[in-house]
């Protein structure tokens, strides 16, 4: 995790840490030493390649946060030697004048390689054009490309922060406004917010809060072709500024970069919904599926340099299922948790959660394009691709199991056959304490087909078949659209339950409507424990209970009242 200058005045101060620090670091493997001032060289590429002539080829995705997550992420390993190079080389660069506006100062060159200019009609530079043959000319067309960018930036400062309540970025000290430096970005990025170049607002505090900058792309003519120009500045413009109030408002989590494109693609459609920069991450030019559509059984916590910005729909999916209010409210309890417990917290006051929501996500993802029903899905959801599916299975017989995997908080679409009539069933694993915790992996299930009811676990398809989830874990999954628990009885989770590390236990029931059930525990000698009514969601049949009495060690009783049965069980409390 980035200290930063703060990290560079402590090792100063306490020169005997210092020796002890590159001692440490001496003791490294040269591998690891090597990956270091591996990363130091991109860095050194990056930044003078943005100074000094175009970039060519590969790039750090759309909008270079994933190099500087990475040197955040790795600068206290760092030498001196290399933590000095790399807060160099995030200093804002040299331009030859600004000019300022409301909250903005927007700096710029007027000769050179990175003189901004505004496009033609056939989307050609005019500094490039034939018809500008005189200073004056040229000089008004810098002019509007900079009065362009900070109209655009004041008005997405009034949206994002006087309209939708977001904490504003900081000034630097000393400063009344925020600066962005017109830049030859080069081939396919948009712009960057640089952070890092200091020390953190928040020093000692978690998680650490920066300064920042933003650099634009100073034509916009080399990015995806329906967004060149203006229409790629005014994205941009929301993209990055988001990004400078998530790192200065709410602080930097590595492990959640993520939720920082997914957040900021999203706002990009928000204000600016008549462009759709962002279709180009769900659908190639042919309308294939890409990003999101084409992995649906990725993890929803994964970055790429690609996924994550396609799942600006999560974003849309809140935003018309809910409100846009959501987002933010996720983002102010993440200054106190990271992105998965601040979704779940922010959904529980809206009476869902992650879970739920998830999988109702899900859903939406399967009707779009042709399959698009009002009302079921996005707004957009006949401009969005068909999602990738499984390979069709078909039963013949009685009985069929189909074993496959996936990623924490990912879904498979599962096409099955029978008797000529397919049906698609959604699988969703939702394994919120993984996602929690940042583990990525595969889940195994075991997907039971068959041609008769057999229990009441079996759900009909539509099509002649039934089906079933056969998982050690039942909690974790979702089969049909909702969360199940395929189980006839009341499972308790987690069991033992330990004092001091878990803080709620759950009786997870079988599938029932919306209904009040009632919750008896007892301890071993028979004295009551609790007695408390619970509404059951029928979306997630389970009570939970958040244990706050003063408890001893001991194997405890539960009856649960449900549907006119009575369900009984034990399960265990360790105190350590």
């Amino acid at each position: 995790m980035i200290i930063k200058l703060l990290r560079f005045v402590i090792v100063i101060l306490t020169f005997s840490m210092t020796l002890n620090y590159e001692k440490a670091f001496t003791q490294n493997s040269i591998n690891t030493e090597k990956q270091f001032q591996l990363l130091v060289d991109r860095v050194t590429n990056w930044r003078l390649q943005n100074r000094i002539e175009p970039r060519i080829g590969e790039h750090e995705g759309k909008c270079g946060l994933g190099i500087t997550f990475e040197i955040h992420s790795n600068f206290s390993a760092m030498s001196m030697l290399q933590q000095k190079t790399i807060q160099k080389l995030l200093e804002p660069p040299n331009r030859q004048t600004f000019k300022k506006s409301g909250n903005f100062s927007v700096f710029y060159d007027t000769t050179g390689l990175h003189v901004p200019s505004m496009l033609t009609a056939d989307f050609k530079r005019q500094l490039a054009d034939t018809s500008i043959k005189n200073h004056k000319d040229s000089m008004d067309v810098i002019s509007r490309y900079v009065d362009s960018t900070l109209v655009i930036f004041n008005y997405v400062w009034k949206y994002i922060v006087d309209i939708l309540g977001y904490i504003p970025p900081p000034f630097e000290p000393g400063k009344n406004s925020y600066e962005v430096y017109i830049t030859e970005l080069g081939t396919g990025l948009y712009g960057q917010t640089i952070w890092g170049y200091n020390a953190p607002i928040n020093p000692g505090q978690f998680p650490l809060r920066y300064n920042s900058y933003i650099e634009i792309d100073n034509d916009f003519i080399s990015v995806y072709s329906p967004s060149r120009g203006l229409p790629g500045l005014k994205v941009t413009a929301v993209h990055e500024f988001h990004h400078a109030i998530q790192l200065g408002g709410y602080g930097f989590r590595d492990q959640d970069r993520y939720f920082y494109e997914i957040t900021s693609t999203w706002m990009e459609d928000l204000i600016y919904n008549n462009i759709n920069d962002y279709y180009q991450y769900i659908k190639n030019s042919s309308g294939q599926p890409r990003g999101h559509f084409a992995n649906p059984g990725k993890s929803f916590i994964t970055t790429d340099g690609w996924i994550e910005y396609s799942r600006a729909i999560w974003g849309k999916y809140l935003q018309e299922r809910f409100s846009p209010a959501v987002m933010r409210r996720t983002w102010e309890l993440m200054r106190s948790n990271n992105s998965i417990k601040s979704l779940d917290d922010a959904l529980n006051e809206i009476n869902s959660t992650l879970k739920i929501a998830f999988v109702e996500f899900s859903q939406w993802n399967f009707f779009t394009g042709n399959r698009t029903k009002p009302g079921s899905s996005y707004s957009e959801a006949a401009n969005y691709p068909l999602i990738k599916e499984a390979s069709t299975i078909e039963l013949i017989g009685a009985f069929r199991t189909y074993i496959d995997s996936i990623e924490t908080f990912s879904s498979l679409y599962l096409p099955v056959l029978y008797q000529s009539y397919k049906a698609t069933e959604f699988i969703s694993n939702v394994n919120f304490e993984s996602a929690l915790n940042y583990i990525i992996k595969p889940y195994r299930f075991n997907y039971i087909l068959s041609s008769t009811k057999i229990d009441d676990s079996y759900r009909d398809l539509g099509n002649g078949a039934f089906s079933t989830l056969n998982v050690p874990d039942p909690m974790n999954w979702s089969v049909g659209g909702f969360i199940k628990t395929t189980q006839k009885s009341v499972v308790v989770f987690p069991n033992p339950f330990i004092i001091g590390k878990n803080n709620f236990i759950q009786f997870l029931l079988p599938p029932t409507k919306n209904i009040t059930s009632k919750l008896y525990v007892y301890s071993s000698n028979m004295e009551l424990v609790l007695s408390n009514e619970f509404i059951i969601n029928e979306y997630d049949p389970k009570i939970t209970w958040s244990i706050t009495e003063m408890l001893n060690s001991g194997i405890y009783l539960y009856v649960i009242s449900l549907n006119g049965r009575e369900y009984k069980g034990k399960f265990a409390i360790i105190c350590q």
